[in-house]
């Protein structure tokens, strides 16, 4: 299988994933609008992430392999040292979403 279909996840501090989505652009120079389409973001709105069933008020996200690029790993790494970002298998992904996104 390649990268472009495998999973990474996250446990994510909202506040944090909001800045690492600016990163993200950021660094892929985003927004880009085209004469076809427009490509808004690279990260989905934290909105539109579940929120971890754990009372931890932090995000689970999945996202392609592909879309974390090395610079953004380089910007991870901090705050995963603190805590704030935790990479997790694809059970512990499963075991922290709520009830209704089974």
């Amino acid at each position: 299988m390649s990268n472009r279909y495998k999973k990474r996840y996250f446990k994510v501090a909202v506040a944090v994933y909001n800045a690492m989505r600016q990163v993200a652009d950021n660094h892929r120079n985003l927004p880009i609008v085209g004469e076809v389409a427009t490509t808004e973001t690279a990260l989905p709105v934290a909105e539109d992430q579940p929120v971890a069933n754990d009372g931890s008020g932090m995000l689970v996200v999945a996202l392609a392999h592909n879309d974390v690029k090395p610079a953004d790993e380089v910007e991870m790494a901090p705050h995963i040292a603190a805590g704030y970002i935790v990479e997790l298998t694809k059970a512990e992904y499963e075991s922290l979403l709520p009830e209704e996104e089974i």
